[in-house]
């Protein structure tokens, strides 16, 4: 467990080999939940899409910089990718009717 805290570091005082690690992990991570998020969640580019992008990508750079912890700001991150695409499923359905 010790080599996790040299290459992940604490909340301060990150190295660059620290901030590239996390990098690495954060960008990973990302790439899953907007997996999760599909294509209708980002490929509209509508004002939503946009709203969202900036917010994920506040939180995410939270992440990285060490500014928060990890795991509480990629739970946040899937929070919003599943509301937004619970959100754009329930609008379709009430349109649909």
């Amino acid at each position: 467990m010790e080599w996790l805290q040299h290459l992940f570091g604490k909340e301060n005082d990150l190295t660059s080999l620290q901030i590239e690690c996390e990098s690495v992990i954060v960008f990973l991570a990302a790439l899953i939940a907007l997996r999760i998020g599909s294509k209708r969640s980002f490929g509209k580019e509508s004002a939503v899409d946009y709203v969202v992008m900036i917010i994920i990508g506040g939180i995410l750079g939270r992440a990285v910089t060490g500014a928060e912890p990890f795991l509480p700001v990629m739970a946040a991150v899937f929070a919003i990718i599943i509301t937004h695409r619970l959100l754009a499923w329930a609008v379709c359905k009430s349109l649909a009717r």
